[in-house]
């Protein structure tokens, strides 16, 4: 079969933050060209979809995905759930053993990365959908507020309104790695968003992410206060 490489304009700008996942050897065999590609530095979903000669577009529209997603699933930035495998295995007419890594082999990008420490941030699941600008933002290092907020034209004053609280500490929340569900729900209602997609897709937290301080709890701490004065005042 021939190999179709996805046109540049569906590429991302920028590169991702780090790979963390490329499996090589696999619980069933897979076909000689595949594994070529896996050699040639491809990520195996990749693989399988040149081998297959389909456009990431043609791939996202059997998969039910946005080709945003798709393309973030072959970077190799999260260990995909089974639930992705089953999906990716019906798009690319396989088992879901030839995307299974062996037990045992080695799953490490060719060039490691050491993972951040401290990081204690909750990820969105693994079939959540974002629009292609949200995901493009993400990929950039944005995020998920910020990205929902620039999908949304919306500016920082905008939004702390509708929130209720100051731009500041509206602006302060953008930056922030953790927020409780209910802050999370209220942002959502801001942004017209579901609040799972206010949560960074594993693989793709910004590198700034780290334990929360003191500083940021107070943040988050300010910004239910002003929310709670903005209900009184009305």
């Amino acid at each position: 079969m021939s190999c179709q490489e996805e046109p540049a304009s569906l590429t991302p700008r920028h590169p991702a933050k780090q790979q963390v996942f490329f499996p090589r050897v696999f619980v069933e065999p897979i076909p000689d060209e595949v594994a070529r590609l896996i050699e040639q530095g491809n990520y195996n979903l990749r693989a399988w979809r040149l081998y297959r000669d389909l456009t990431p577009v043609e791939a996202a529209e059997l998969a039910g995905l946005s080709p945003g997603t798709v393309l973030w699933h072959e970077r190799g930035y999260n260990v995909p759930s089974v639930e992705t495998l089953k999906r990716f295995a019906d798009v690319y007419d396989c088992t879901t053993g030839q995307l299974t890594p062996q037990p045992g082999s080695c799953t490490k990008p060719y060039q490691s990365v050491p993972a951040p420490k401290g990081h204690v941030a909750q990820f969105a699941p693994d079939d959540t959908e974002y629009p292609d600008a949200v995901m493009a933002h993400l990929i950039d290092g944005r995020s998920p507020i910020t990205a929902w907020r620039m999908y949304r034209r919306m500016t920082i004053d905008q939004c702390a309104k509708a929130f209720g609280c100051t731009s500041k500490t509206f602006k302060g929340m953008e930056a922030l790695p953790v927020l409780r569900d209910r802050t999370r729900k209220r942002l959502a209602l801001v942004l017209s968003c579901n609040p799972v997609q206010l949560l960074h897709p594993r693989g793709l937290e910004n590198k700034n992410t780290s334990r929360p301080g003191a500083s940021a709890h107070r943040t988050e701490h300010r910004a239910a206060r002003n929310d709670n004065a903005h209900r009184a005042h009305l």
